[in-house]
Formats: C-alpha cells, sequence, structure tokens
C-alpha cells in the first residue's frame, strides 16, 4: 500500500482538493509511520487537501461485543475528526439486517451529539448490502433522531446496485446530502454484492450505472459541495498510486461535464 506521503502527492498533482482515510490507515500513519495529527493536518494542508473524510464505523447500534470494538473506533474517528477538521465521519447500518431501523434512532442521536462535540458531521452511507438501503431509510433515522449534523452519503455504486432511480435523488434536500461519491458497475454483478463492490468497481463512465445522471441529480436537488472518487478493484490497485489518482480523477471530471451537459439542456 503507498505510504500517507506518496498519497498526498499523488492526490495534489493530480487536482484533488481531499483525502479519506479509513480507521485502519489512521491506525497505519499515526502508529507504525509515527504521524501525530497535527503534521497530519499540516501536510494536507501545504497540499491544498483541505476536506477531509473518515470512514468507516459499523456497529454503533449493536451490543456486547459488537459494541465494544465498536465504541473503539468510534473514539478513535472522533479524535481525528477534531484533530484534522473532518467534514463527516462516514456510518452504515446492520449488514446482518437484524436491528430494525426503528430501534437504531437513539443510538444514531447519541452518536450525533458525539460527533458535533467532535465538530463533524454523520454520514450514513445507503447500501444494499445493510438495512440502511435507501434515501428514505436513511431519512426516517435521522428525522427521528433529531440530529442536526447528519445526512445521506450517496455512492454511485451503491445507489446504482440498490436499484434506486438516480433521478428521484434530486427530492433530497440539500442539507441533507453530505456527501456524493463516484464509480461505476458492471451490468452483472460480479460474485456476492461483497466481492463486486470491495474488488470489481469501474472507473466513472467505464461501467452501465451512467454516473452523471447521478450528479446531475444531486446538483438539482442543490449538492454543491465536493466529490469523492471511490474505486475499489483489484485492476485500479494494480496501477501505480500516481496513475491511480490520475485515471480516477479525469474519469469522474468527465461525467461532471456531461452532468453539467444535461443540466443545461434540461434548462433550455
Amino acid at each position: 500500500m503507498a505510504s500517507f506521503e506518496e498519497r498526498v502527492e499523488a492526490a495534489a498533482a493530480a487536482g484533488y482538493v481531499g483525502l479519506g482515510f479509513l480507521d485502519t490507515d489512521l491506525a497505519a500513519i499515526t502508529d507504525r509511520a509515527q504521524w501525530p495529527y497535527r503534521a497530519i493536518r499540516r501536510r494536507l494542508e501545504q497540499s491544498g487537501l483541505d476536506f477531509v473524510e473518515l470512514e468507516v464505523l459499523t456497529n454503533w447500534f449493536a451490543s456486547g461485543e459488537e459494541r465494544k470494538a465498536s465504541d473503539s473506533t468510534r473514539a478513535q474517528l472522533l479524535e481525528a475528526a477534531t484533530e484534522l477538521g473532518a467534514n463527516h465521519i462516514k456510518v452504515v447500518g446492520d449488514f446482518t439486517d437484524i436491528c430494525p431501523v426503528s430501534k437504531m434512532a437513539d443510538s444514531f442521536a447519541a452518536l450525533c451529539e458525539d460527533a458535533a462535540k467532535a465538530g463533524t458531521t454523520i454520514a450514513i452511507e445507503l447500501t444494499p448490502l445493510t438495512n440502511l438501503s435507501s434515501p428514505e431509510q436513511g431519512l426516517d433515522l435521522i428525522r427521528a433522531s433529531s440530529a442536526s449534523n447528519a445526512g445521506l452519503l450517496l455512492d454511485v455504486w451503491q445507489i446504482g446496485r440498490a436499484n434506486i432511480c438516480f433521478e428521484s435523488l434530486a427530492a433530497i434536500p440539500s442539507e441533507l446530502i453530505v456527501g456524493v461519491e463516484l464509480s461505476d458497475a458492471d451490468a452483472q454483478v460480479r460474485g456476492s454484492l461483497m466481492e463486486d463492490t470491495m474488488r470489481h468497481r469501474r472507473l466513472p463512465g467505464e461501467g452501465v450505472l451512467e454516473p452523471a445522471r447521478l450528479v446531475a441529480a444531486v446538483h438539482e436537488a442543490g449538492y454543491r459541495n465536493p466529490y469523492g472518487i471511490e474505486i475499489i478493484s483489484d485492476a485500479h490497485r494494480a496501477l501505480p498510486v500516481r496513475e491511480q489518482a490520475r485515471v480516477a480523477i479525469a474519469s469522474a471530471r468527465e461525467q461532471i461535464r456531461l452532468a453539467d451537459r444535461h443540466i443545461a439542456e434540461r434548462a433550455r
């Protein structure tokens, strides 16, 4: 895996405005590579990478050993959010689909309170892999919790594989869209859904999902924040890190240009 410094240099050279970090990334950078948070933040700011996203918190609604492990990750991500000035922390629902969404509100409210103290927002990533797969489910949870620092994370692969109409996303209140992530997918799922999302994503525009349609929809909703690019694939990982960064942002920019064209045509 590329080092923190290599990733920063590659992202800055390609024209990115931010970086995302997994909890395991943070451990590798702060513990094994001995980068304190203040040095990480300074290096990001020096490179124009001011937008920071942290992920991913699971089992924040659970109990027992699962909750104990989740709380450890939660503390780590909240500390990092405070120190790095993170825009949001990404969370997901229940992979086992055992916990009803209606029972998650209190836990979600407490999580959002902790995030507010850290100066950040909680982003629910909708995914067909969990019980929070649709915008309606995510919005219902946010409203039931009365959280004011929470919203949805709309990922092209996740929304597409959940068979949610991209155009319907235009109805989501813009203040409840925390982030948007671009990628693409083949027409057929390769292996399980988990294998497809972790090993076989495509660059935006190389698959069948038409990311430009999602970009146009969230623009219509009022979303104006940065777009993330999340290409999780064996083929992409095999490229040199600078090439990974270059081809990903080039393909994403092309989809945004196509979206701008769609928006202009509808405005005529």
